[in-house]
């Protein structure tokens, strides 16, 4: 019995896989060294440069606030006293995927968004998609440490494996009024998930007490994911609108864009004449889904 389990024959396309797996897997990591090296991917941690997780971490300085386990702590400690420490108020204005490239394709250089490009520059998470970069700037850790690299995750806590019926698995959805199972359409916590199943680090928000008066103006406020990041300060929001997918591509489209961020900006001046007369420090979180919004439907080259 022992001779037949030792020369099994169906052991060894189990080992031939193997190997084919581990030679594919070293060739990938041979093509991502190429693309770094030849600058066709950016490092997020190169030194001499800053990222998403520096300028969280930064923030949360600003307003007296320290993440548990820092990143790179000099890093962000140069980048909040670049942002000033000390100023009275600090506001945060953050335009979905108006990366340096965009603003170079669109803008004349005199223009103002490209005045400070030679500036200080920030490098993106990987993946570089929104989900992942705002849960990044809510926790000041990298995507493989919160988990949330997208809107749309097949979850663990219930997913099927081979020759096993019993399991159906669980489509998360971040990006709805309630975090959710697509399959079901019934809320994450109606099966039997916790916030910190889902939501695997804490926001910098709720390290403790800030010393500035917080605000967060967008137009998603009272959804799960905006309600999770402003924690202790979600009473403390002003809500804007968004511009309806219907519009997109025309002129209407860009037009309301542009007026319900000027209408963001009237927000953001009002919650600082507020701070002034209560004699407050401030820290202001303005959040625009445009031009993503846009360029999702219409590319990235269209003239809206």
């Amino acid at each position: 019995r022992f001779k037949q389990f030792a020369t099994l024959p169906k052991m060894q396309p189990v080992k031939r896989a193997k190997r084919d797996a581990t030679a594919s897997t070293e060739l990938h990591r041979r093509k991502l060294r190429e693309c770094l090296a030849d600058g066709s991917f950016l490092h997020p941690t190169k030194e001499g440069t800053f990222n998403f997780c520096d300028l969280a971490e930064a923030l949360a300085m600003c307003c007296g606030l320290a993440l548990l386990q820092p990143t790179r702590k000099e890093h962000a400690e140069k980048l909040a006293k670049e942002i000033g420490i000390s100023r009275r108020h600090i506001v945060f204005i953050l335009c979905d995927g108006m990366g340096v490239e965009l603003l170079q394709q669109h803008l004349a250089p005199e223009r103002f968004l490209r005045a400070g490009e030679r500036s200080t520059q920030l490098r993106a998470v990987f993946p570089a998609t929104t989900p992942a970069a705002l849960t990044t700037l809510a926790t000041g850790v990298f995507p493989g440490q919160h988990g949330l690299p997208g809107w749309e995750l097949r979850d663990q806590k219930a997913c099927e494996f081979p020759k096993e019926g019993i399991h159906n698995h669980i489509q998360l959805t971040i990006l709805d009024s309630v975090v959710r199972d697509m399959r079901s359409g019934k809320p994450a916590c109606d099966l039997g998930f916790s916030k910190q199943e889902i939501y695997l680090q804490e926001p910098w928000v709720a390290r403790g007490q800030s010393n500035r008066k917080m605000k967060f103006v967008n137009a998603y406020n009272g959804t799960d994911f905006t309600e999770w990041y402003q924690d202790k300060y979600r009473e403390d929001i002003m809500t804007i609108q968004e511009t309806a997918y219907e519009t997109l591509g025309k002129p209407e489209g860009s037009q309301q864009a542009i007026q319900y961020f000027n209408n963001g900006i009237d927000c953001i001046l009002r919650s600082i004449d507020e701070a002034e007369k209560n004699d407050w420090k401030s820290f202001i979180y303005m959040y625009t889904s445009h031009p993503d919004k846009h360029m999702h439907e219409l590319g990235i080259s269209h003239h809206e």
